[in-house]
């Protein structure tokens, strides 16, 4: 069999590989300039990252803060043990 190509389709391919070339250039060119990636989107990845990391501060010193506190009532914790163990040998 014979293929035969007429103008019209070649001139179509031929247009459409330029553009999909084209595309491949203006790609390259945003992402030598930096705009490959979204600006708006580092920042608000920038700014979740602050976030988390404050939350994670935040929450470190609660633990921290409420081991102090176990230690301080520790004392007062282990009378009332005492106290109730005390109470179940007087029955």
């Amino acid at each position: 069999r014979k293929v035969q190509i007429d103008g019209k389709s070649l001139e179509s391919a031929e247009n459409r590989l330029k553009n999909v070339l084209a595309d491949f250039e203006r790609q390259g060119y945003r992402m030598k300039n930096g705009g490959y990636v979204d600006k708006r989107i580092s920042f608000y990845s920038i700014l979740c990252a602050v976030i988390s990391l404050l939350f994670a501060c935040f929450m470190c010193y609660l633990w921290t803060d409420a081991a102090k506190d176990r230690d301080n009532y520790k004392q007062y914790y282990e009378y009332y043990q005492e106290q109730a163990r005390e109470q179940k040998g007087n029955k």
